[in-house]
């Protein structure tokens, strides 16, 4: 079961800390409930465009061709969440403009995912309680 853990990067005073077969488990459920909806079964491997409809269904904005350098050369995608519409993932478009780093794009693209699932809600309730500065 997650547990609230100390937040040392100071965003938070509490985030959440999953043992690992507890996040495979969740994913795996995530994931094989968007594709059993899609394809009536679950069929490996998901694709890149699935992935990217996974992050819309979840109400994210996603723009795959952004410049993101601004925030430094190794960033290659980026979810920011708002108190009044659903979070917004960019992703670089070093990785969407390139077919060599299709598998770095899905990896992305599945990273900036777990932020929209499982940090939504800790951002939902900084906004809501007007915490923004904790």
């Amino acid at each position: 079961m997650v547990k609230m853990v100390r937040d040392t990067t100071g965003r938070f005073s509490e985030r959440p800390h999953y043992v690992p077969d507890e996040l495979d488990r969740e994913c795996e459920r995530i994931v094989g409930s968007f594709l059993r909806k899609r394809h009536g079964k679950v069929r490996l491997p998901i694709t890149t465009d699935e992935l990217s409809i996974l992050i819309e269904q979840a109400d994210a904005s996603l723009d795959s061709s952004v410049d993101l350098s601004m925030y430094g050369q190794d960033v290659e995608g980026m979810t920011v969440f708002y108190p009044d519409q659903g979070p917004e993932v960019s992703i670089s478009e070093r990785l969407a403009n390139d077919p060599r780093r299709e598998n770095r794009l899905r990896t992305t693209l599945a990273h900036e995912y777990g932020h929209v699932h499982f940090h939504r809600y800790l951002w939902a309730e900084k906004f809501m309680t007007g915490r923004l500065f904790d």
